[in-house]
């Protein structure tokens, strides 16, 4: 819906715009008649929450992050039920003991007011406000005191609602206000809120320290006595063992062990160097002393050598070559074992004075290896001990710091509990002698602008769910479709053809006259000779469109034919006869169209001449089932208009409704451009929107829509 339209919405429906603000404002005024000036006061609180200048035990540095964190947290506590019951019980017992009460409650709950009953609520109130504790309504008698709490106005919901918290942007204060109808109301309430405010925040700090302290305390003695027991399990062991070792000891003992370790593996060589030299020399010995062994080895190597020549000197094959390898290293052990049994430069005395010193040698080899193994099995036990008072005395090390440690944050968390919270009310609320603006005005005013933009919006909603199309605006925009015209409301009884011209006088007859002038235009500027006039429903008005657009195309002294080719509803045909009551059927044709009721027997029976003083001529119809293509099969429908056309400047048919039938669909071959007739009064309904979507889709062939009985307020057509 474009601007121009609303606006034009509007201003048709002006009268509501005024009356219902009007009428808004006027009950405004009386439910206010009676609302009291309000006055406001405003406290602020520091936090010191992004500041260096409280003690600090645990050196932590503030943090902007953190500090949106806690301002957060602390606006929402002041705002929290809690905060605000403790503030509406300072308040009650402020009215119940002071000598100038701000307010009284109602009279039901007057017998609170009685020495005794008073002395039990104010102890209640006391024990609930020093407790931090909320009224319950599950208790009969809290349930009692809430309601009167309720009565004075001091219940935490009532409070909540004029009662504004936030943090002083850019600050480290936070700011708290209250307007009430007493401007010392309003001081004693936000100063009391920051009140109540820090000391919660003492009593939760006081609670978390004193949790901590005990917490730590228990702690602390537990270290201390696990300190205690292994200091005396390390002081038992060293008196029961006789390793007395120091700081490092264990280290010089595992060098020593190692050395002794190396020793040993070198001792162990030499041995086995020895064994082996004894043993050589044994056998070097043996062969010394058989002169026997040595021809045999001899003879052997002989053998072995004529064997291979024999064979070299034959011819050679793969088992032959395999022969003589196996042979030369027969050969070769054989001339090994002659080579040890000869000694040169040593004689058998000398071999054996040498093996008697590898004896010696060999055996006091084994002496130290015994030593050295003997002195690694000693160190080794000293080892083992020292290690044990080494694992102990870093056990009673450890024990020592986790104690240092735990009695550091006893002591921490022991000066927390000493410093108190680092709220402080930093300006307090002071009673304002001037009262603000009275919300009387701002209700007032309100109600009427809202009323005023709701009374629009309901006209523009009204207008635009509205089924039925009044004005052509609102056609083009519920369809979509291009708009030819529209006409006027018209009082149709006893109105004749010749009354659009004769009757000058008549300021309806003339808006409708120019109304059709509009569309008149639009055809002749169309260059459209055959025009179809259809709609989507029936009861939209083709008919009566029709008939007058005829007339007003004939006052410009043309032909004009109307053919009545609605099958299904030949209401044009009944009402064109009806007026002028000279229907005829003709045996020769004295006119053109005359022919049409000639060649179509049964369909078109008669034609009827309009008027006398205008070329208006119609061809009726009797009415049928049958579709125009069932009608005009077997015929050339086309040649017949084609006819038609060169007798007269205008050919209009009517065909049936979109909705229902396919007439108009199938006559839509035999016209120029299509009209699509429209009622302001008729709602477009979703069954409509196929025969509109067709219509879109007409490529051309269609003219516009024109819309039918719209009142006057909704279309322009001057004086």
């Amino acid at each position: 819906m474009d601007i121009a339209l609303a606006f034009k919405l509007l201003l048709k429906n002006k009268w509501y715009l005024i009356i219902v603000p009007l009428i808004s404002l006027l009950i405004s005024f009386l439910l206010t008649f009676d609302m009291k000036p309000e006055y406001k006061s405003t406290a602020k609180l520091a936090t010191r929450f992004t500041t260096e200048d409280r003690i600090n035990v645990t050196n932590e540095k503030s943090n902007l992050r953190d500090a949106d964190v806690k301002f957060n947290n602390l606006v929402e506590t002041m705002n929290s039920e809690l905060i605000v019951s403790m503030l509406s019980y300072r308040l009650i017992l402020n009215d119940l003991t002071g000598a100038h009460p701000f307010r009284k409650p109602d009279a039901e709950f007057a017998h609170y007011l009685d020495p005794d009953e008073k002395k039990k609520v104010i102890k209640i109130f006391q024990i609930k406000l020093n407790r931090f504790e909320l009224l319950s309504n599950y208790d009969y008698a809290e349930k009692k005191l809430l309601d009167l709490l309720t009565s004075y106005g001091y219940v935490n919901w009532v409070l909540g609602r004029d009662l504004k918290v936030d943090r002083v942007e850019g600050s480290d204060f936070v700011s708290v206000t209250y307007t009430s109808e007493n401007p010392f109301l309003s001081a004693l309430i936000v100063n009391t809120l920051c009140e109540e405010a820090i000391r919660y925040d003492n009593f939760l700090g006081a609670k978390r320290a004193d949790q901590s302290v005990r917490f730590f305390e228990n702690l602390l003695d537990e270290k201390k006595n696990l300190l205690e027991e292994k200091s005396s399990r390390l002081a038992d062991y060293k008196k029961s063992s006789r390793t007395y070792g120091v700081a490092g000891s264990s280290q010089e003992t595992g060098s020593g062990i190692a050395a002794q370790e190396a020793k040993r593996s070198e001792l162990q060589s030499r041995i086995q160097l020895l064994r082996l030299s004894i043993a050589s020399l044994s056998r070097r010995l043996q062969s010394s002393a058989s002169p026997q062994h040595q021809n045999d080895v001899s003879e052997n190597i002989l053998r072995l050598r004529k064997r291979i020549d024999d064979l070299n000197a034959s011819p050679k094959d793969a088992a032959t070559q395999k022969t003589v390898n196996d042979l030369s290293s027969l050969l070769q052990v054989e001339l090994n074992k002659l080579s040890e049994t000869r000694t040169p430069g040593k004689s058998r005395s000398e071999l054996e004075i040498e093996k008697e010193q590898k004896e010696i040698e060999l055996n006091v080899a084994e002496t130290d290896l015994s030593s050295v193994e003997s002195m690694i099995y000693t160190l080794r036990q000293n080892a083992s001990g020292e290690s044990v008072l080494d694992a102990q005395q870093r056990q009673v090390n450890k024990a020592t710091d986790e104690y240092l440690s735990t009695l550091d944050r006893y002591n921490t968390e022991r000066s927390k509990a000493m410093i108190s919270s680092p709220l402080q009310l930093a300006i307090q609320g002071q009673p304002n002698s001037h009262p603000e603006f009275p919300k009387r005005y701002l209700v007032i005013g309100l109600a009427s602008v809202a009323s005023f933009f709701l009374s629009g919006f309901m006209i523009l909603f009204l207008e635009f769910v509205s089924p039925k199309p009044r004005s052509p605006e609102l056609l083009r925009l519920k369809t979509g479709l291009p708009l030819l015209g529209a006409t006027t409301r018209i009082a149709l009884k006893n109105l004749k053809l010749n009354d659009l011209f004769l009757k000058k006088n008549n300021d309806q007859i003339e808006r409708f006259k120019r109304c059709l002038q509009k569309v008149r235009y639009e055809i002749e500027k169309s260059n459209s000779q055959v025009l179809l006039v259809t709609s989507t429903s029936v009861g939209q008005g083709k008919s009566f469109l029709i008939l007058y657009l005829s007339a007003i195309l004939a006052v410009l002294k043309k032909k004009v034919l109307i053919i009545d080719t609605n099958f299904p509803h030949n209401s044009l045909s009944q009402i064109l006869k009806k007026k002028t009551g000279n229907g005829k059927e003709p045996n020769e044709p004295n006119h053109s169209h005359d022919m049409m009721v000639i060649d179509y027997p049964n369909t078109f029976i008669y034609s009827i001449p309009i008027s006398a003083n205008f070329s208006i001529y119609a061809v009726g119809n009797s009415g049928c089932a049958s579709t125009p293509s069932e009608i005009f099969s077997g015929r050339d429908f086309g040649r017949t208009i084609d006819m038609l056309k060169r007798h007269y400047d205008y050919i209009i048919m009517e065909g049936a409704s979109l909705n229902g039938y396919s007439d108009s669909r199938e006559l839509m071959d035999y016209a120029d451009k299509a009209i699509a007739v429209f009622s302001a009064t008729s709602a477009i309904k979703p069954t409509d929107l196929e025969s509109i979507e067709y219509l879109k889709n007409l490529n051309g062939k269609f003219l516009g829509t024109v819309l039918n009985q719209v009142d006057d307020s909704e279309i322009d057509v001057g004086k």
